[in-house]
């Protein structure tokens, strides 16, 4: 099954493989300036911050295969 919180996948089984994969796809989106860390205090007043939070998926060929 796939997990709905960073939580779950901390806990699963395969909480290795999620925690690989999770650190490997923020170091892409790094590399790619996909996005930049601000510190709140530079923040002007009155914009609106995004939040984020990873979403896990296993990717299957078309055979259904991992």
């Amino acid at each position: 099954d796939e997990p709905n919180t960073w939580e779950e996948a901390k806990n699963s089984a395969d909480s290795t493989q999620w925690r690989l994969a999770y650190e490997d796809e923020l170091r892409s989106l790094k590399e790619m300036g996909v996005y930049k860390i601000v510190p709140r205090s530079e923040v002007p007043i009155g914009t609106k911050i995004r939040k984020g939070r990873p979403v896990f998926k296993i990717k299957k060929d078309e055979n259904g295969k991992i």
